[in-house]
């Protein structure tokens, strides 16, 4: 049995609720059509950085999106995912200031981050429930950001709730240890 660095610990149920209880509809609504706008933003420069590490602007760009949807997603009391957004904003300054290189694992998980947006945003429209792993997308990008090692596996174990661990970990990680998938989902 090897020894494993321990990961920061993935929460399946969220942590954040999604609105605050003190909601301005018309100003909630507005933030909304800013969302769909930041997601395009974002949707539009995760591939082109993900293409060329140099396209400084697309890295830019989305730290702005990101920072947006922070700062009025609090303001107008969507908290889980202004909660999201403050994560990767975190995430890409680090990136920025050069404290953190681009790697496998950071792009990986802000591959990862891309479709849970859209979800967070319909869970403020309608109430639908996400079924990406938010609250861990969130924690590993904190992670990251703090210089703490991650790894990407563990987003599928979030997932995969009702499995047995050895199942998730034959088809979802096979070279990820049982025991390393166990400390990172808190078993």
């Amino acid at each position: 049995v090897k020894s494993v660095e321990p990961m920061p610990q993935i929460a399946v149920t969220p942590t954040h609720s999604v609105l605050s209880e003190d909601i301005d509809e018309e100003i909630l609504e507005i933030f909304l059509e800013e969302a769909d706008e930041e997601f395009a933003n974002i949707s539009d420069c995760l591939p082109r950085w993900l293409a060329d590490e140099q396209d400084k602007d697309a890295l830019v760009t989305m730290r702005r999106s990101f920072h947006t949807l922070k700062g009025s997603g609090r303001l107008v009391g969507a908290l889980r995912l202004g909660e999201f957004a403050w994560g990767f904003e975190c995430l890409l300054n680090r990136l920025l200031d050069g404290v953190l290189q681009r790697d496998e694992t950071v792009c990986g998980l802000l591959e990862r981050a891309l479709p849970a947006l859209p979800e967070l945003i319909a869970q403020i429209r309608s109430g639908a429930a996400t079924t990406q792993p938010i609250e861990a997308l969130m924690n590993m990008a904190h992670a990251l950001s703090r210089g703490e090692p991650v790894t990407l596996a563990c987003l599928d174990v979030a997932q995969v709730e009702a499995a047995p661990v050895e199942d998730v970990l034959a088809s979802t990680a096979p070279d990820v240890g049982l025991e390393e998938i166990q400390l990172a989902a808190g078993l």
